[in-house]
C-alpha cells in the first residue's frame, strides 16, 4: 500500500510539473538518494515509515504555505492537501501495522 502511495504521489507531482521524475522526487520529496524507490522495487519492500513522515510533512506544508500564498494557487493546494492525506493514511496504516501485532500486543505469549 505504502509504495502504491509513493507512485501516486511522484505522478501526480510529475503531472503538476512540480518535479521532472523519479530522481528528483527521491531526493527533493523523499529526503533520500537518488535510487530509493528502484531499490525498494528491486527488494519489494516498501517505504520506511520515516520517509513517508517526511513526504507527509512536506506536502502539508506546502499545501498551507501555497494556500496562503493567495495568488491564484488554490487548486494546487488542493492537489497538495489531497496528496497530504493520501501518505498519512499510508502513514498511519503503516504504524498500526508495527503496534497492532499480535506479539506487541501481547497476544502470542
Amino acid at each position: 500500500m505504502s509504495m502504491k502511495v509513493l507512485n501516486e504521489v511522484r505522478d501526480e507531482l510529475v503531472r503538476l510539473n512540480v518535479v521532472r521524475g523519479e530522481t528528483e522526487f527521491c531526493v527533493g520529496w523523499l529526503g533520500r538518494g537518488i535510487g530509493y524507490m528502484r531499490t525498494l522495487r528491486f527488494v519489494d519492500q516498501g517505504p520506511s515509515a520515516e520517509v513517508l513522515a517526511i513526504l507527509t510533512s512536506k506536502l502539508g506544508h506546502y499545501a498551507e504555505r501555497l494556500r496562503a500564498a493567495g495568488d491564484g494557487r488554490g487548486e494546487l493546494a488542493n492537489r497538495f492537501a489531497v496528496l497530504h492525506q493520501r501518505c498519512h493514511l499510508a502513514l498511519e496504516a503503516h504504524a498500526r501495522r508495527c503496534w497492532a501485532s499480535e506479539e506487541r500486543m501481547g497476544y502470542g505469549n
